[in-house]
């Protein structure tokens, strides 16, 4: 493990710093871009001893600026990006549709963090619409549910999903 006050730690840090940027500057812009960068890589530098090298430094930096973003989303200076999700192939947010790998990834784990946090329902429900690709009306034979409530149900959680889940 390196030594938090090592040089090669700080260099390592900094050098994910331009595709961290990259990153954040497609949610925010301005002196919040640049509070959200320095915010973030303050964050990895005093969470460093806890860094375990089960993920790529990047992977482990992005987690971290991901929640410095949540935090600046919650506290109502800028909304989250809107989610698409009005059918079943178009899952992922919206203005990515050109990104690289890289963005889809950590927006993948964005999505994968407002999951995280919905009702086991919830959850259910969008595991069944969203990645196994169900019909409404398999969903409503396999849930003994009617239709019309499954299709609320739905329209409910794109409402959740979309307000970050602030409701």
């Amino acid at each position: 493990m390196i030594d938090r006050l090592s040089d090669k730690s700080v260099g390592l840090l900094f050098s994910c710093e331009p595709a961290l940027r990259r990153w954040l500057s497609r949610r925010v812009d301005g002196f919040d871009l640049d509070d959200l960068v320095q915010e973030s890589l303050v964050a990895a530098w005093q969470a460093w001893p806890s860094f375990k090298a089960n993920s790529s430094l990047s992977t482990w930096l992005y987690g971290i600026a991901k929640r410095r973003l949540w935090n600046y989303y919650r506290s109502g200076k800028a909304k989250p990006p809107l989610l698409e999700l009005d059918g079943p192939r178009a899952v992922e947010l919206a203005g990515d549709r050109c990104g690289d790998g890289e963005t889809r990834f950590v927006d993948s784990l964005c999505l994968d963090c407002l999951i995280e946090r919905l009702r086991d329902d919830e959850r259910a429900l969008f595991e069944l619409f969203y990645r196994r690709r169900r019909s409404v009306a398999e969903i409503a034979k396999s849930l003994c549910l009617p239709e019309g409530t499954v299709k609320y149900r739905l329209f409910a959680l794109r409402a959740r999903l979309r307000a970050g889940l602030r409701v």
